[in-house]
């Protein structure tokens, strides 16, 4: 559903789990920037607010440098989900996972409310946004 949303804009989805591969960071970043010199690299970033899904952008950050990805310039953003955006939107809370290596740190930061990544958030985000891309770029 993702990639509906972001077909229009010429953007690459790259869907994984909360800690992706080398090969398919290479792939992701390596592959598709490298054909983009002169141009800003951007990944936007999408995961759930919770232990693993908070960490889980750090993680992609550090990679990006320990793979030697050093000498592409990425700005890496996250877009959703925020917990203030959860509850804005009065989202339906889950408490953080325990048995998460990350749980102690999370709580301490953040607290034990947790939210789930949903395409309907997504859809209403896209809607919202109003984004218009500068298609002379492309």
């Amino acid at each position: 559903m993702i990639d509906v949303i972001a077909s229009p804009y010429k953007v690459t989805v790259f869907p994984c789990k909360a800690y992706g591969s080398f090969t398919t960071l290479k792939e992701a970043v390596i592959d598709r920037f490298s054909k983009y010199p002169d141009r800003e690299k951007i990944i936007l970033y999408f995961g759930d607010w919770d232990p693993t899904g908070k960490d889980a952008d750090r993680s992609l950050q550090k990679n990006l440098l320990e793979y030697g990805f050093g000498e592409v310039k990425i700005k890496l953003e996250r877009i959703a989900i925020w917990d203030w955006q959860a509850k804005q939107r009065n989202l339906k809370s889950i408490p953080a996972k325990e048995t998460d290596t990350r749980y102690k740190k999370f709580v301490e930061k953040h607290g034990k409310e947790t939210w789930e990544l949903d395409i309907k958030m997504l859809i209403k985000m896209d809607k919202r946004l109003g984004l218009k891309p500068d298609w002379g770029e492309w």
